[in-house]
């Protein structure tokens, strides 16, 4: 009975760690998809930034959809990111 229960959260951490490992791999593409928008606005390809940044704001709410409170300190870096696309949108308009 104790060795059943020893396995179960054993597959429970594990899939607990799988799950956070995949939310990291998730906002790094976020972030890499993200900073190439801030690049093609800096070049002035505007269409092709608004495109990545979509993809990127869409990646990010299956994110926070996925995710809890604890694991909002792997969320911060992509939001950042976004918020820095947004600012860079506003300026190129101007």
């Amino acid at each position: 009975m104790l060795n059943h229960r020893y396995q179960n959260i054993k597959v429970i951490k594990k899939m607990l760690r799988d799950h956070v490992n995949t939310i990291i791999k998730r906002t790094r593409e976020v972030i890499i998809v993200m900073q190439s928008s801030n690049n093609f606005r800096f070049i002035n390809r505007l269409t092709d930034g608004k495109e990545k940044a979509a993809k990127a704001k869409k990646l990010l709410d299956e994110i926070r959809k996925k995710s809890n409170a604890e694991l909002y300190r792997h969320i911060m870096t992509p939001e950042q990111e976004l918020v820095e696309a947004i600012c860079i949108s506003c300026n190129s308009k101007n």
